[in-house]
């Protein structure tokens, strides 16, 4: 995902939010479902870590394109 995000031409910046949002979803969504199994919330945590941090060291210098859905 994160080569993804590189080649798209955005700004590596812009994708951390809505991330962090799509992996709070899914965790609160397990929450509710799986009171029971940790374990795939911890994985979860684990790898929305590793993917914002490597986006965190892609290049910023990125031509920008302009999409104002990617920071709602």
């Amino acid at each position: 995902m994160a080569n993804i995000i590189k080649e798209s031409q955005i700004e590596p910046s812009r994708f951390k939010k809505p991330i962090k949002r799509l992996f709070t979803n899914y965790r609160n969504d397990l929450h509710d479902k799986e009171l029971q199994d940790n374990g795939k919330i911890r994985i979860t945590e684990l790898i929305e870590a590793e993917l914002i941090e490597r986006i965190s060291h892609l290049p910023e210098n990125l031509k920008i394109i302009s999409n104002p859905a990617l920071e709602e």
